[in-house]
């Protein structure tokens, strides 16, 4: 993007610097920046961007072919949703959908073009994205912070002391004074920063009740949370911990056991005669059903190990689909969360160790590495 064409007072990147504008000041340079600031081309001459044309050429070739939609989807196995988002240019969609429709659709010698087209689309977003990122989150820190533009990278936090270990009051002052040094996050932003770290405190009513008066013991998880949540780095949050636990009041945390569903013993399926995807995913789906779970169950089972992002319901059985159609495998630690998801036993709700279950997925994990042999031979 030329920033040259964006007049001073609203370019993101020469803001004036100067005594520390006012929240008002700051949210109305914002106002004028979504006015001003056009991520695409210029406006005297405004051009299409290669997303919409890469979908309009893909839409003619469809069109004359003489193809609906869901003609078409159900074709290439993907949905009509993803056609017609590819189709209309609505950013982002994945490589694999475009050539799949390209390789239906065009002739064999275009297939290198189109997989060039789509990387160009591709460096066009990406680098829009990147640069909306920076602004949201320069504006951000002007307007949470109240500090200066040019003072919001040096943002120094409240750093503790062994003073701060006095008491519970004490500690619960240098909480105080780590949020307002923070810009005073809200509670609920506090929480949600803390979960997108790992750290899980049960609501944001238990952040606030953190920093209420009369308290005479403070639990850990939820101090780790607060700390955490309002941007404490990893090489201070050890320090921020040994403080916590100089206090005389101090209580070591009891880990509870972990909490199961049922003693019945887990499901067996037999894998001995396992050798290609479509009868390894046929089993997986012999083992959902003998587990007593549903697809969307066996998502939220998996969702609560650490370690792969399971997909949403529709993604994983387009997955399983290709699978069963085309003979392609499953990513290994997909399948692998897949099958834990099986397997576990822990509560819904509560979170899981990340090797749960982990002699019961051996021989999965063995069955899989003879399908995936057998792809790659053939």
């Amino acid at each position: 993007m030329n920033h040259a064409l964006l007049p001073h007072s609203v370019n993101p990147l020469a803001v004036p610097s100067g005594t520390p504008p006012s929240r008002n000041e700051l949210q109305h340079y914002i106002r004028e920046l979504s006015l001003s600031v056009d991520f695409g081309e210029a406006e005297d001459q405004p051009a299409p961007r290669l997303c919409v044309r890469l979908g309009a050429d893909l839409r003619r070739l469809r069109v004359s072919a003489d193809l609906t939609q869901r003609q078409l989807a159900k074709a290439i196995n993907y949905s009509h949703v993803m056609i017609h988002r590819v189709e209309t240019g609505q950013w982002p969609f994945s490589q694999e959908v475009v050539m799949a429709i390209a390789t239906a659709l065009a002739a064999p010698e275009t297939k290198d073009l189109w997989r060039q087209r789509w990387a160009e689309v591709w460096a066009e977003e990406r680098g829009g994205r990147r640069f909306r990122r920076m602004v949201r989150r320069r504006l951000n820190a002007l307007l949470t912070n109240h500090v200066k533009p040019n003072d919001v990278a040096r943002i120094r936090l409240y750093e503790p002391t062994e003073a701060d270990a006095e008491s519970v009051e004490t500690f619960q002052r240098a909480l105080r004074n780590l949020r307002e040094s923070g810009g005073t996050p809200s509670f609920e932003r506090i929480r949600a920063l803390a979960a997108a770290r790992g750290y899980f405190p049960s609501t944001r009513s238990a952040l606030h009740a953190l920093l209420q008066p009369g308290r005479t013991v403070l639990r850990e998880e939820i101090v780790q949370a607060f700390v955490v949540g309002c941007g404490v780095r990893i090489r201070d949050f050890d320090t921020w911990m040994g403080i916590f636990r100089l206090l005389p009041a101090y209580v070591p945390p009891v880990r509870a056991p972990r909490q199961v569903e049922t003693k019945s013993p887990p499901p067996v399926i037999d894998l001995t005669e396992v050798s290609s995807v479509v009868e390894l995913i046929e089993a997986v789906k012999r083992l959902m059903a003998a587990s007593g779970r549903s697809m969307d169950k066996v998502i939220a089972q998996a969702r609560q190990h650490p370690g792969r992002r399971v997909p949403v319901r529709s993604a994983l059985h387009a997955r399983f689909r290709r699978g069963l159609l085309h003979g392609e495998p499953l990513p290994r630690d997909l399948f692998v969360a897949v099958v834990r998801g099986c397997y576990c036993r822990t509560v819904p709700g509560h979170r899981c160790v990340a090797d749960c279950s982990a002699d019961l997925i051996v021989p999965w994990e063995r069955a899989y590495d003879r399908s995936t042999v057998s792809v790659a031979i053939a």
